[in-house]
């Protein structure tokens, strides 16, 4: 390596450890050229042994992943440069660790690649920070979804008292009307206009002789077997009455794993 050579490769150096980024330096060979200090510091790795190593060899093989292989000998050897590649990087000290990799060819005149540089990006956090958002928003939505289930069951249960009221105000009207003073006929006339507004807004689905009760408490089983991390479904294979069958988990919250089958059935 002649004077030349040596000088700018330090002049390199001294550039590429005042970049915060893990930056990385290659030859044609992925033999590591330079590694900046933040590359070292980031990975655990000794910044006096890292030079000459060959890039999959480092850290025990854990650079040797397939994703990163995918880039350096199939994706960058056809495109000068490549941005924001996703890789999931094992490290001896964090364990896991989601990066984006910029790679770019450094080309000499000739058109022969002589290097190879390397920029990374951890963004581990953001991706759990993000996946805890999808999870937000999918709990967020479900219980939207359990919350007009609800105002549902709970009109259901408003139809009774709202005939009622607007039966006796409309007799009130009929049978005493003259009799109440202009103050008790406005309020008697508010009592059952907002009657009638109210009823229209939550209509009944089925007469009440075609199906008794509430409807609310399969709305709530539903709402506690999920909150405990089952899952509750309609067996549709009874002969008659109607059976829902639920799941729990053996320890809950644990993952995904043996499940404990319970099931009533109504007549």
């Amino acid at each position: 390596m002649s004077d030349v050579d040596v000088l700018g490769q330090v002049y390199t150096g001294s550039i590429v450890d005042t970049v915060r980024e893990p930056l990385l330096l290659l030859d044609a060979d992925l033999h590591i050229v330079l590694a900046n200090a933040s590359f070292c510091r980031t990975f655990g790795l000794p910044a006096d042994t890292i030079a000459g190593q060959y890039l999959y060899d480092v850290d025990d093989g854990a650079w040797n992943s397939a994703p990163l292989r995918h880039l350096l000998e199939n994706i960058l050897p056809s495109n000068l440069e490549m941005h924001d590649f996703e890789v999931t990087q094992a490290d001896s000290r964090a364990g896991r660790r989601t990066m984006l990799l910029n790679a770019r060819r450094l080309n000499h005149p000739d058109g022969q690649v002589r290097r190879i540089l390397l920029a990374f990006e951890d963004v581990t956090e953001r991706r759990r920070l993000e996946q805890a958002l999808h999870a937000t928003l999918d709990e967020l939505a479900r219980s939207n979804r359990d919350l007009q289930a609800f105002a549902a069951v709970a009109s259901h249960d408003l139809q009774e008292p709202l005939r009622k009221i607007r039966a006796f105000g409309e007799r009130l009207v009929t049978v005493c009307g003259d009799q109440l003073p202009e103050r008790g006929r406005d309020y008697l006339a508010r009592m059952t206009s907002a009657a009638e507004r109210i009823f229209v807004i939550v209509p009944r689905l089925h007469p009440k002789a075609e199906y008794e009760g509430t409807g609310i408490g399969l709305a709530l089983c539903k709402k506690i077997v999920e909150h405990h991390g089952g899952t509750i479904r309609l067996d549709t294979e009874q002969p008659s009455g109607t059976t829902f069958r639920f799941t729990l988990p053996d320890e809950p919250p644990a993952p995904l794993g043996a499940r404990e089958e319970s099931a009533w059935t109504t007549a």
